[in-house]
C-alpha cells in the first residue's frame, strides 16, 4: 500500500512535492492528538507509534511558539559551527513548511486558517522531524523517490542484515540501525544527541568554517577571487580531525589555506599566478614553495588557538548557569552540549600540537 491511492488521482500535488514534503504532509494531517492514536484508516497504527514529541531536539528550541528561558540558554550554548548548522536545518524545515501550505488545501479539508496558526508549525515541525531521512545519509534520489513512485527493475540484493559470526539473535531481540559515520555536529543537529567523547582512540571533527571566514576571508572584496574559487571546489566545508592515529586538518583546509597565502604573496588570483596552487592540487608538486608551507601551518596553529580559547570560555562561564531541570532531558542534553564542546578542545589541541611537532600531512 502507499501513499498515491489515497490523494487525488491527477497528481498534481504529489507531482509538486518531494518525498520529504509529502511524507511530511500526510504526518502533519493524521498526527494524533494528545495520547490518542492516530485517525488515519490506512497508516494509523504505524503512525500511532512514532514519537509524539521532540522536545529535546535542537530544531524544536528554535521553533518553539514561545522559546522559554532553558531553550535560550541552551541555544546560546552551543559552539557556533553547530548553531549555524542547526539554521541551515531551521532554513530546510521553513522551506519545506511554504510549500506544503501551498498544496495542503488541494488533498485537505482541513480550514485554511488552520495552517496560519502557531501549533500548525509545530504540527508539521514534529512531522518533519520524523518523516525526514538525513540529507547526509540517503543516496541521491531515484524517479521512485517518493512513496507512490512507479516500480523500477531492482537493482542489487536489496537490504540485508549482516551479524557477526559470534553474535547471537533470538527471537524478539532488539535490532540497531547505525546512523552512520557521521560527526557529532551532524548527529546533534540531524538527531539531537551525539556519540559518547571518550579521548583515547576518539575519532573527533571540528568544523571551523566560522573561524576561517572571521579571521581569513573576512575582506571578501580584496579576496573575493581566492574565496570563489575555495567556494566552488570545496563548499566551504574546512574541518579538523584527530584518530586514534593522530590529528591534522582536512585537507580541503590545507588547499584552502595555500591558496590564501599564496595569494597574498602575489597579490593576485590570476590563473598565471596560482598556477603553483593547482599544480599542488593537481599532484604535479608536493608544494607551492617552504614559505607558503611555514604560513599555512602558522594559521592553523591561530585557528587552533581561536577553538581552544572559546571552549576554555565557555567551560567557565557556562559553571555559573543554572537551568531548572524539572524537564528530565534538559541535563541529558546539557551533557551533549558539554560533549560537543570537549571534542573541539580536544581536537584542536590535538591538531596544534601535531603542526607544532612537523608532522606531514
Amino acid at each position: 500500500m502507499t501513499l498515491k491511492q489515497h490523494y487525488p488521482p491527477e497528481g498534481r500535488v504529489i507531482r509538486a512535492l518531494t518525498a520529504v514534503q509529502f511524507i511530511s504532509m500526510h504526518l502533519f494531517l493524521w498526527r494524533p492528538k494528545a495520547d490518542e492514536d492516530s485517525g488515519d484508516p490506512h497508516f494509523g497504527p504505524y503512525i500511532s507509534i512514532l514519537p509524539r514529541n521532540f522536545d529535546s531536539h535542537p530544531l524544536t528550541w528554535l521553533r518553539g511558539q514561545i522559546v522559554t528561558s532553558h531553550h535560550g540558554t541552551l541555544l546560546q550554548g552551543l559552539p557556533p559551527s553547530v548553531l549555524v548548522a542547526l539554521h541551515q536545518l531551521h532554513s530546510r524545515l521553513w522551506a519545506d513548511w511554504c510549500k506544503m501550505q501551498q498544496k495542503t488545501p488541494l488533498v485537505s479539508k482541513r480550514p485554511t486558517s488552520d495552517l496560519e496558526m502557531p501549533d500548525a508549525v509545530m504540527d508539521f515541525l514534529w512531522a518533519w522531524l520524523n518523516g525526514k531521512p538525513s540529507s547526509h545519509m540517503t543516496p541521491v534520489p531515484s524517479n521512485a523517490d517518493i512513496w507512490n513512485g512507479a516500480p523500477v527493475k531492482s537493482i542489487g540484493d536489496g537490504l540485508k542484515f549482516i551479524s557477526p559470526e559470534n553474535a547471537m539473535i533470538q527471537e524478539g531481540d532488539e535490532i540497531h540501525l547505525t546512523y552512520g559515520s557521521h560527526s557529532n555536529k551532524t548527529l546533534f543537529v540531524e538527531y539531537g544527541f551525539v556519540n559518547s567523547f571518550h579521548e583515547d582512540g576518539f575519532h573527533g571533527e571540528v568544523d571551523v568554517t566560522d573561524v576561517i571566514e572571521e579571521l581569513i576571508f573576512k575582506d571578501l572584496q580584496r579576496w573575493r577571487g581566492v574565496s570563489q574559487i575555495i567556494q566552488n571546489i570545496y563548499k566551504r566545508n574546512w574541518t579538523l580531525h584527530s584518530t586514534s592515529d593522530g590529528a591534522q586538518p582536512s585537507w580541503r583546509l590545507i588547499t584552502a589555506l595555500r591558496l590564501h597565502h599564496l595569494a597574498v604573496d602575489v597579490c593576485s588570483t590570476k590563473d598565471d599566478n596560482i598556477q603553483g596552487w593547482r599544480d599542488v592540487v593537481a599532484g604535479k608538486r608536493e608544494r607551492i614553495s617552504d614559505d607558503n608551507e611555514r604560513a599555512w601551518r602558522e594559521t592553523v596553529v591561530l585557528l587552533c588557538d581561536v577553538l581552544i580559547s572559546r571552549a576554555e570560555h565557555h567551560f567557565v562561564s557556562s559553571s555559573t548557569k543554572h537551568i531548572d531541570e524539572g524537564d528530565g532531558w534538559i541535563k541529558w542534553t546539557q551533557e551533549n552540549i558539554r560533549a560537543l564542546w570537549r571534542e573541539e578542545l580536544f581536537v584542536a589541541s590535538a591538531v596544534k600540537q601535531s603542526v607544532l611537532r612537523g608532522d606531514e600531512f
